[in-house]
C-alpha cells in the first residue's frame, strides 16, 4: 500500500520519502519446525536514491514480535 509522502529522520538527515506498507503471511523455518507467522513490513523511498529505511516485523504464534530495521547511515 502507498501511503504517501512523509518526513523521514534518519543519521544521515531529515529527508521527504515515499511510504509504502505491506502485511501477510509468510512460511518460518526455524531448523526443522516450520509455521506461519504475520509479517508487516514498512518501507521509506527518496527520489534519486532509492530505499533508505526499511522496517520489516515478523509475529509467529506465541512469541513476541521481532523487528529488523535497516537504514542508509550516509
Amino acid at each position: 500500500k502507498v501511503v504517501g509522502m512523509k518526513d523521514l529522520k534518519t543519521k544521515s538527515g531529515t529527508r521527504s520519502a515515499l511510504l509504502v506498507t505491506s502485511d501477510g503471511t509468510a512460511l518460518v523455518s526455524a531448523g526443522s519446525q516450520k509455521q506461519n507467522a504475520k509479517y508487516q513490513t514498512k518501507s521509506w523511498y527518496v527520489k534519486g536514491v532509492g530505499p533508505v529505511r526499511i522496517e520489516i516485523s515478523l509475529t509467529a504464534p506465541g512469541k513476541p514480535t521481532q523487528t529488523l530495521i535497516v537504514e542508509q547511515t550516509d
